[in-house]
């Protein structure tokens, strides 16, 4: 995904930036053994890491989405210092975005609804055959309530976006003309396709292809309406490793 670009839509992707796995519950047991549950990680769980009005990141967010988040790397790449500095700092970005777009979805009243969510889940739940979307969340060791809270969130971010950006994204009769001649003309279209569902599908491209071309913009402009604290003590042993 492109720097400042918007979230990509959700498929059947069951592990979403920023999830919480199943660890969480795991290191609440006594004698837990697993990577962060030691003392000297878990006194600092708690403290805050991102403040943004009443929203608030931990510590204990961000070490749980960076575990998740180096699983997209080999183990030879986040051996490497600044591979794994900037895993850290792009997470960190990441997770600003989403905590300003959830305070501005809250002075919008934009929010998802039980029936938008539940419609969310049935439709990724219906692109795995039976049986393999619970084995694919344990293989992933997250729990199904915390995925389903990340599929709340993702619907969030999305439902914003397209309220103040997407929405209001015009669409020209010269735009769609040249993005006809650029990917349709003089190509073989299937014989059921009408020019209705072409320029349908035209102009659905080109909203989101105008909407990542002016997100950068647009997420600046909502980051100077908001007080983003930082806890820098926190943060400098975060990236310092």
């Amino acid at each position: 995904m492109k720097k400042n670009a918007p979230f990509p839509p959700m498929t059947k992707i069951l592990v979403i930036p920023f999830v919480i796995p199943m660890m969480f519950a795991l290191c609440m047991m006594p004698g837990c053994m697993l990577p962060g549950c030691s003392d000297s990680i878990s006194k600092h769980d708690n403290e805050y890491l991102v403040k943004v009005g009443n929203n608030v990141i931990t510590v204990h967010d961000f070490n749980m989405a960076l575990e998740i988040a180096k699983t997209a790397y080999s183990h030879n790449a986040i051996k490497d210092p600044k591979i794994a500095k900037a895993i850290r700092l792009r997470l960190y970005n990441q997770m600003v975005e989403e905590i300003l777009l959830k305070s501005k979805g809250t002075e919008l009243n934009i929010n998802v609804s039980d029936m938008e969510l539940e419609n969310a889940v049935s439709d990724i739940k219906s692109d795995f055959p039976d049986g393999t979307f619970e084995q694919t969340l344990l293989e992933n060791a997250v729990s199904y309530d915390v995925w389903k809270e990340r599929i709340k969130t993702r619907l969030l971010m999305e439902k914003i976006i397209s309220n103040q950006l997407e929405n209001k994204i015009e669409i020209t009769p010269e735009d769609i003309a040249k993005y006809y001649e650029e990917y349709y003309k003089g190509k073989e279209i299937e014989p059921e396709t009408d020019n209705r569902e072409i320029n349908e599908m035209i102009i659905k491209n080109l909203r989101k292809k105008k909407t990542e071309e002016l997100y950068s913009i647009w997420i600046d402009k909502i980051k100077s309406q908001y007080k983003v604290e930082r806890n820098s003590k926190e943060w400098e042993r975060i990236i310092g490793m």
